[in-house]
């Protein structure tokens, strides 16, 4: 959900493009037209072009789910604040589900979670919204196409703006264009500060693809009271093992599926 200041500024950005094509309009029908017109910079419909990109004649379903999404966002614009904040409150009840990780796991992620946080994350999800109503920011990159196009789609409805969302398709075979693929996936910290400016993080979360090399990359991005938390530890503890001398561990869940704390040395 939009912050009051925001928000405003896009009403009254909306009404006045509104009146603007009212009295310009030489058509019957210029109101479906300013419906599917592009009034904010939003990343949907490029982000749908890249989904549907294989097939040239699905451009006319991918024009039909823009104008959808674009009418859906944009015209929560026309409501006063408070008609706006119920609409996005109703829509997050129907679209959000619970973070995909264990109950439990999660409540001992959010200990470490506070209103002026910034969170790396390796591996988006619907975790990913619910941290980010915890924190100030969080920078999230993913390897697989679905949860990247999923989780960005949702935040621009439910117009969660402090989330940054990153896709980089990785695997661990050895042709050229994978290995690049999967560097750039572990580089993403890198990648943030060059476009963002963000050197240190107060928790990075380590929850997708290539897990150790993701802790080694993330080392250098973290402060003395840096934590990093890995979900599913034991499933490939061995791939932890050049990263190993790097984290001294803080804690634990109990059972189910292990999801540790990790502080970092010599920092």
């Amino acid at each position: 959900m939009l912050e009051k200041e925001e928000f405003l500024k896009r009403h009254k950005e909306i009404k006045e493009f509104y009146e603007e094509r009212k009295h310009s309009a030489t058509s019957d029908d210029w109101e479906t037209s300013f419906a599917s017109d592009r009034h904010f910079p939003f990343y949907i419909p490029s982000l749908l072009r890249r989904v549907f990109s294989v097939d040239p004649k699905s451009y006319p379903t991918i024009r039909a789910i823009e104008t959808v999404f674009l009418q859906l966002i944009q015209s929560t614009y026309f409501y006063d604040r408070k008609k706006y904040s119920e609409v996005v409150s109703n829509l997050e009840e129907l679209l959000l589900l619970p973070p995909n990780i264990k109950k439990e796991n999660f409540e001992l992620i959010k200990k470490y979670l506070h209103k002026d946080a910034v969170v790396l994350e390796f591996g988006s999800g619907y975790s990913t919204l619910a941290i980010a109503k915890e924190v100030k920011h969080i920078y999230s990159v993913e390897n697989r196409l679905y949860w990247f196009s999923l989780i960005t789609i949702l935040h621009e409805i439910l117009q969660i703006t402090n989330v940054t969302m990153a896709l980089y398709a990785s695997d661990n075979t050895v042709s050229e264009q994978q290995f690049r693929a999967a560097t750039e996936y572990v580089m993403f910290p890198q990648r943030v500060k060059d476009n963002y400016g963000c050197e240190k993080y107060d928790v990075v979360i380590v929850d997708g693809a290539l897990r150790g090399r993701c802790l080694e990359a993330a080392y250098p991005f973290m402060h003395e009271n840096s934590v990093a938390i890995v979900d599913n530890y034991e499933r490939d503890k061995e791939e932890y093992a050049g990263c190993i001398d790097l984290y001294e561990e803080v804690e634990r869940s109990i059972d189910g599926d292990v999801l540790v704390v990790l502080k970092p040395k010599g920092i």
